[in-house]
């Protein structure tokens, strides 16, 4: 808390001071840039001794939402002219102080004990008191090779119909309700995966069949096109062997970082490819190809004299600033308009009916189309569809500017804080449950509506998930007592 007060005093001090002496907007932005990033680090480092520290949601969500979204990645971007440069410094500065309002509302939300207390008592009700989840380590195997092999029929399916992954996007199919069921089995696929990954001392034929699912399943998520499918699939070793050996595994941490810097380059490539030749593959074969042709433009480009380094690409597609600032800009000159613009208020105040009625009987239901559509086309004037995330803060301050970013972010610190006690629940279960919470909450990309639609969804679907998937022992009947003890312990 210390840290938050001196650190806002310090940006009240920046903020009259250049009033005062009337600074040059570009060295404020900076200045505000860098003092971000620095109390961002700070916060994190004060709790580097929290147990499982390196998948801790807070962590995660520090890093991906806030600190590559609206930190030092961008001063980078700008440095090498790789995002859009024509908003005004004006709007970027306010952008800066609507991501430290966001971020110091969800830490220290996330930290209070009212929070604490609040997940606890929703996890008793939605967990009946924890009896839902299992601790066992006995794994109904058969089943749940049969769950992945439905994941791979799914995806097969998706891929026929031109619906698979980024093409989504462009594709005039309206599957219904079978978009919502298969979107939850590719959970199921990578659930799979992590709950084979979590049992301690797995047979030599287990181990093969582990490792035939990873291959299949990190084939199948660089079609894709989707780096955070690419990332997950990676993500998945590194969290279940740091949750198994408690402590980290540099090999696997640099190996993610990997992932995580080629999967940029592949998945933009393919976009590329896919967005220029406006091509619609239906077949493993035409995507592979597809795939092949964008890595070839991306060597031979590669091999050209580069005046711009490779971690400069990486960094600036990150940074959501540049988006919040024209957001703010767009709001205060052009105003939302009804009959032009969404209607904002709408989507988020009917998040519980969106959870649960399917678009087959809520014809107007609202459609996440708004990155390739309106924020494209109506903010940033582009006469093309591809698409562009609102960012962590943008939706929500489109809702109700400040006062919808505090609200919005105290509901990110709710799901992320039932992450963390699910995770230190010594249960299995809750583990499963954390981990599609984590890999869900650690970004936010998309509209807030979207976030927590999904996160709400998920959390019912992997507490159902590990309550079939798992052979029931005798303590699993009983009230878990975990949830009463991590009032103490964490």
């Amino acid at each position: 808390m210390a840290i938050s007060f001196l650190y806002i005093l310090y940006l009240l001090f920046i903020f009259l001071a250049c009033n005062i002496w009337d600074m040059d907007n570009s060295i404020v932005l900076k200045i505000f840039n860098l003092s971000f990033s620095f109390y961002v680090i700070l916060k994190l480092i004060e709790i580097r001794k929290r147990h499982f520290f390196f998948i801790n949601p807070i962590v995660l969500a520090s890093l991906f939402m806030f600190l590559f979204s609206y930190g030092f990645p961008y001063l980078v971007a700008i440095k090498y002219q790789l995002i859009d440069n024509t908003v005004d410094a004006s709007y970027l500065i306010k952008a800066m102080l609507y991501a430290n309002v966001a971020f110091i509302v969800m830490w220290h939300s996330y930290f209070s004990l009212q929070m604490r207390k609040i997940c606890i008592g929703f996890l008793r009700i939605v967990t009946c008191n924890g009896k839902l989840l299992s601790s066992s380590y006995n794994l109904k195997y058969n089943f749940l090779y049969f769950l992945f092999i439905i994941y791979l029929i799914v995806t097969l399916i998706q891929i026929k119909t031109g619906t698979y992954g980024y093409l989504s996007a462009f594709s005039d199919k309206d599957l219904g309700i079978l978009s919502a069921l298969f979107n939850a089995v590719s959970f199921i696929g990578s659930g799979v995966i992590f709950l084979l990954l979590l049992v301690p001392d797995l047979s030599r034929r287990k181990r093969i069949w582990l490792i035939v699912f990873f291959c299949l399943n990190l084939f199948f998520q660089i079609l894709s096109g989707l780096k955070g499918n690419i990332i997950r699939a990676f993500l998945l070793l590194f969290i279940a062997d740091y949750i198994k050996r408690s402590r980290l595994n540099y090999k696997l941490l640099c190996l993610s970082f990997v992932a995580i810097f080629f999967s940029y380059f592949i998945v933009e490539s393919y976009r590329l490819v896919v967005r220029a030749t406006e091509a619609s593959p239906k077949s493993i074969s035409e995507i592979v190809q597809l795939n092949v042709t964008g890595l070839r433009l991306a060597s031979s480009v590669a091999e050209q004299p580069q005046e711009i380094p490779s971690y400069a690409f990486f960094l600036s597609r990150f940074s959501a600033l540049s988006e919040l600032a024209n957001f703010v800009d767009y709001k205060e000159n052009e105003h939302i308009i009804p009959n032009r613009d969404p209607d904002f208020m709408f989507r988020t105040l009917t998040i519980p009916f969106q959870v649960f009625i399917p678009q087959t009987i809520w014809k107007n239901k609202p459609k996440e189309n708004l990155g390739s559509v309106w924020i494209n086309q109506r903010v940033f004037g582009r006469d093309d569809n591809n698409s562009l995330a609102f960012g962590p803060v943008g939706f929500l301050y489109l809702v109700g500017g400040v006062a919808s970013i505090i609200l919005g972010f105290i509901f990110v610190a709710f799901f992320l804080k039932m992450a963390e006690i699910l995770l230190f629940s010594n249960k299995i279960g809750g583990i499963i449950i954390s981990f599609v919470l984590i890999a869900l909450g650690y970004g936010m990309e998309a509209s807030f509506n979207a976030y927590v639609v999904n996160l709400v969804r998920f959390l019912f679907i992997a507490l159902l998930f590990q309550y079939i998937i798992i052979r029931k022992e005798n303590n699993d009947y009983k009230s878990n007592s975990v949830l009463r003890s991590e009032e103490h312990t964490s």
